[in-house]
């Protein structure tokens, strides 16, 4: 299992996909995608969709309403168990 990163502050102005993981105490970064994808969610600072940036209240004040807190209740049912990736393995033929 993957943590979020340890350099998180969530008394920041400006929260990063860390701070929202870590605030919601989420099993890894990746994990807090489906939540920025949620309707309703703050729109980014930073035009784009890498390296996006909130703002920390907004953020907040966001996952603080009652019908999203037991949507994310719901996420986080199996955060012992990191998604896995499936290999499919090819066979490889001698020439």
């Amino acid at each position: 299992m993957t943590t979020p990163n340890l350099n998180t502050d969530l008394d920041a102005d400006v929260w990063r996909l860390e701070e929202i993981a870590a605030y919601l105490r989420l099993p890894s970064i990746k994990a807090a995608y489906p939540v920025v994808k949620r309707a309703g969610f703050p729109l980014s600072i930073v035009p784009g969709t890498r390296n996006r940036r909130w703002l920390g209240a907004e953020v907040k004040a966001f996952l603080e309403l009652p019908e999203v807190r037991k949507e994310i209740v719901r996420l986080d049912v199996s955060k012992n168990e990191e998604p896995q990736i499936i290999h499919k393995h090819r066979k490889v033929h001698a020439a």
